[in-house]
């Protein structure tokens, strides 16, 4: 969050003029130089974001299949004929 305050406030600055309204136009936004991660720790964070959603995707399957099982179990015990043993 602090890195997203210090760019915010850096694009300010570079749009201020002598008003007290801070002036932002294309040419301003040219000027901004964002920095990026180096492509290795770029294609790092790719192959992890790829892994956390496999892994978020097995764990969805495996909710669905329990969700239908007891959806299953509880038809049987509440909507099948029960037979009562004395």
């Amino acid at each position: 969050m602090v890195g997203k305050e210090i760019l915010e406030e850096h694009i300010i600055e570079l749009g201020m003029k002598s008003t007290s309204q801070p002036a932002f136009g294309i040419q301003k936004a040219r000027e901004i130089t964002i920095p990026l991660p180096p492509m290795e720790l770029q294609k790092q964070y790719s192959r992890f974001v790829k892994y956390i959603n496999g892994i978020m995707l097995n764990v969805q399957k495996g909710f669905d299949t329990l969700s239908m099982l007891r959806k299953l179990l509880m038809q049987k015990y509440f909507c099948a004929d029960i037979e009562v043993v004395e």
